[in-house]
């Protein structure tokens, strides 16, 4: 299995990211994409990645207000990394609008570029602004785009799907009211990646404490129960997904 999305520098996992790793490779996965969320995290992942996992650097939304020319110009020479295979975590957040909203679009628009001069993938958080999102997309048609725990409407999910973008599926899916449980029979497995979002999204049986990548079984299971599919088959395919989307850490 591949968590696609764990923010393993997070200061909840600080000191314990070998045991956190540990865990993961012991409950059968064999592949994080860690992901940052900010300057620090990103170049925090990079310096804790001692098994050579796929890291992926971006700013959030919720971190663009202060944003600066050298601030942008750092990310750029992250994205240079050896073990960078993908831009992120960036967006639209306009559910809580913690950065304004043309901080934020200047913030993505900056990534989406940063992505496409890189020929990497994207890792996009959307939040209340999923046509937004969806509106800014349309104007980078080659790029590789996986939408982060997807929570967008059917409509909006089948324009992804057509585009040809990966829809990642998050904890939230064991959540009794999560839209997602809706949408998911809409969403071929073959544009679907399992993913923690570690520390956040805990699966339902951990609901209030610490997510961990350990925990994607308990998506993979939900996942597979609610297609009537096989989880080998979620698993194989979600992971084949994953391999090939960030093939150039392979």
């Amino acid at each position: 299995m591949v968590d696609t999305h764990c923010h393993l520098a997070h200061p909840e996992f600080k000191g314990r990211e070998k045991e956190i790793v540990q865990k993961a490779l012991d409950a059968g996965l064999y592949w994080l994409i860690i992901v940052g969320y900010d300057l620090k995290s990103s170049q925090d992942s990079l310096a804790i990645n001692h098994y050579r996992f796929p890291i992926a650097v971006g700013i959030h939304p919720h971190d663009t207000a202060n944003i600066t020319n050298p601030d942008l110009e750092l990310l750029k020479a992250l994205a240079n990394a050896e073990d960078v295979c993908a831009i992120g975590e960036t967006g639209l957040d306009f559910y809580r609008f913690l950065s304004p909203r043309d901080k934020q679009i200047e913030s993505f628009l900056f990534h989406l570029s940063l992505a496409q001069k890189k020929n990497l993938p994207v890792i996009v958080h959307s939040r209340g602004a999923e046509r937004e999102v969806l509106s800014i997309l349309q104007d980078f048609p080659n790029l590789k785009v996986v939408l982060h725990c997807f929570e967008g409407s059917k409509a909006e999910l089948i324009e992804a799907i057509d585009r040809g973008y990966y829809i990642g599926v998050a904890g939230n899916v064991t959540y009794p009211r999560s839209i997602i449980r809706e949408n998911l029979k809409y969403l071929p497995v073959d544009r679907m990646l399992l993913e923690t979002d570690s520390p956040y999204l805990p699966p339902q049986p951990f609901r209030g404490k610490t997510n961990e990548p350990a925990y994607l079984p308990l998506i993979a299971e939900k996942v597979a129960s609610f297609l009537n599919l096989p989880i080998e088959y979620i698993i194989e395919t979600t992971s084949y997904n994953a391999e090939n989307l960030f093939k150039r850490c392979l």
